[in-house]
């Protein structure tokens, strides 16, 4: 028996700490304290400095893109575009990627590339190849998509200037286009 009494007891301390807070923060305030603390939100940008990608160099060390920048042997990696937001409705900003992917062969394939937040580290899960023909103009994260803004050109033209669009969506850890006027 009283055991069940410190038990009511303290409930019913725990109830005026809770109606002391929402009268002394404001109800707005005591929500975001009670369901989102601790949580990062959205708007809050991911640390970019230093992420792993899934390409390897000859060697096979994995190519750790810091400051928008890897160079290996017979691989390198430069970053020209990125985008932050939510992918996954998680509540943490995940990352879209453009960068200049140049193995040694060619002037550089451009390749998108997905990095899902954990709350520890930016993961790369997937990527797509671009084509070389394109000119990107913008990348955004929208409402849980990825778009991506280019000019193009027909394999005649000598410089891009139609201007179109592509946008990707998260399937599982994948991305998928999902409409776009491209070719």
């Amino acid at each position: 028996m009283p055991q069940k009494k410190k038990q009511k007891s303290w409930l019913k301390k725990t109830q005026y700490i809770a109606t002391a807070l929402i009268f002394m923060l404001g109800i707005a305030d005591a929500i975001y304290l009670v369901f989102w603390y601790g949580k990062e939100p959205v708007s809050e940008k991911p640390r970019m400095e230093a992420f792993s990608l899934q390409l390897t160099d000859a060697t096979g060390a994995v190519a750790r893109v810091v400051d928008g920048v890897f160079e290996g042997d017979q691989l390198s990696v430069r970053t020209t575009h990125s985008a932050i937001g939510d992918l996954n409705g998680d509540g943490l900003a995940d990352a879209a990627i453009v960068a200049r992917v140049d193995k040694g062969d060619a002037d550089g394939l451009q390749t998108l590339f997905l990095l899902l937040n954990t709350g520890q580290a930016m993961v790369n899960t997937d990527k797509k190849t671009i084509s070389d023909r394109m000119e990107i103009t913008a990348l955004a994260i929208e409402d849980g998509t990825i778009k991506l803004g280019y000019l193009d050109r027909e394999a005649d033209e000598p410089s891009p200037s139609e201007s179109r669009t592509m946008a990707f969506q998260l399937w599982g850890v994948r991305l998928e286009e999902t409409y776009g006027d491209g070719k």
